[in-house]
């Protein structure tokens, strides 16, 4: 019987509360047909039973009771790489292993990136970007498996812990599903503001692109070429970065990802022609109208196809330098 993990199409059904922020914006985009690599999606309640059964529910929140504001980080940081520790040793509870068995037992030779979707993460005001870890081209039930238990640790590491703090977030009933979803070997990835999040524009979108998978922007490793591009209209303001470096799969250890050099006539080249530029803004405009709000959007293109990765709210965005229309 079902108990912990659901398809992107089941997905629309749950409540949030079992989905977590991230999965909850990606059933919302497979729902409006926005071009989404396959997921899945392990619920919070497999993380609550994962704490229950090994003893660690009381063990947390005793041990985090008495942090109530973010200067409290050095002595934070021993307690969660003790929550951390015993987590990723856990036992992994019967009904998930079969569950996971079920679904990825016969897909041994297929990639996955298994991801965090902590309850209220990716929610307006509080994104938690780059405070979880995700895991990229994990194969096999084993890494599969591994995998999640490093992104439920995650949930408790000090940055995570720290970025909770200083939003005025409680530190007890912290709950993370798991985004379980289908690997695309980007050749360009990057992140697209649709405000302008230095100027504060709202009739421009950013888009900042670099070669490779998308962890290395994240992560700060690569330099990105930026593209700024009105929301409505097709001139493009161009500025081209020496990319040097580039994060992709690690074909020798068969798993995970790696840094690379970029050949010498890829790093001054654009990674994204003028269409696509202009190709990629739509996407970007539409996902924010269906939300009513400026998105923070993760994005990856393979083969003259680009796939959304995730969407969230602008967290901080400045007032517009030039407003736009009449004041009132």
């Amino acid at each position: 019987m079902k108990q912990h993990i659901y398809t992107a199409d089941e997905a629309l059904f749950l409540a949030p509360d079992l989905l977590g922020g991230k999965a909850a914006n990606l059933a919302w985009m497979t729902r409006e047909a926005i071009p989404v690599p396959r997921w899945w999606v392990v619920t919070t309640s497999a993380f609550t039973q994962l704490l229950a059964d090994n003893g660690l529910r009381d063990f947390i929140e005793s041990a985090l009771v008495n942090f109530q504001t973010s200067e409290d980080l050095a002595a934070l940081e021993p307690i969660a790489a003790d929550i951390r520790q015993r987590v990723l040793t856990a036992k992994i509870p019967n009904s998930l292993k079969v569950e996971l068995a079920d679904y990825f037992g016969q897909r041994q030779h297929q990639y996955f990136a298994v991801r965090s979707s902590v309850l209220g993460e990716d929610a307006q005001g509080a994104s938690f970007a780059g405070q979880i870890d995700s895991y990229l081209f994990q194969r096999g039930l084993a890494a599969i498996e591994e995998s999640l238990l490093q992104v439920c640790a995650s949930a408790f590491n000090t940055r995570a812990l720290h970025y909770r703090l200083s939003k005025s977030i409680a530190l007890s009933d912290i709950r993370a599903a798991v985004i379980i979803q289908e690997m695309v070997e980007g050749e360009v990835s990057g992140v697209m503001f649709t405000a302008h999040p230095l100027n504060g524009s709202r009739q421009h979108a950013l888009i900042s692109a670099a070669w490779g998978v998308g962890e290395g922007i994240v992560a700060g490793i690569c330099n990105t070429d930026e593209y700024t591009v009105p929301l409505q209209g097709n001139s493009i303001n161009v500025t081209l970065a020496d990319k040097d470096l580039a994060v992709v799969f690690d074909h020798e250890a068969g798993r995970g990802t790696k840094e690379i050099h970029v050949d010498e006539a890829k790093r001054h080249q654009s990674c994204l022609t003028d269409s696509q530029v202009q190709q990629l803004r739509d996407l970007g405009r539409l996902i924010a109208e269906y939300r009513h709000f400026p998105q923070d959007i993760e994005w990856t293109l393979r083969q003259g196809q680009f796939y959304i990765l995730q969407t969230r709210p602008i967290t901080r965005l400045p007032a517009p330098t030039a407003p736009v229309d009449k004041r009132i």
